[in-house]
């Protein structure tokens, strides 16, 4: 597995388990770039690099999280990027 992609799986995987709220907004900004990461979500996602300082995604970061991320609403969960076929 590619560093950059294992080191946001295991900021993801953090993320999911400390902060779920903050996971879930990640995953809908990288779904919908309309949306409007709010509460301490984007200060979480900055720290964490996930978001840009200016509250963007950028397109590898969305790239990763959508093939990193499977379900919708509270079933989200972490599947390997790289093989998809589990």
């Amino acid at each position: 597995m590619d560093v950059v992609i294992a080191a946001m799986q295991m900021s993801m995987e953090t993320l999911l388990a400390e902060s779920p709220i903050a996971f879930f907004d990640l995953v809908m900004k990288a779904r919908d770039d309309t949306y409007e990461v709010f509460g301490n979500s984007p200060d979480i996602l900055k720290k964490s690099a996930l978001l840009e300082q200016n509250g963007t995604m950028r397109s590898d970061t969305r790239n990763i999280v959508l093939s990193s991320v499977e379900g919708d609403e509270g079933e989200m969960h972490l599947v390997d990027p790289i093989d998809r076929t589990t």
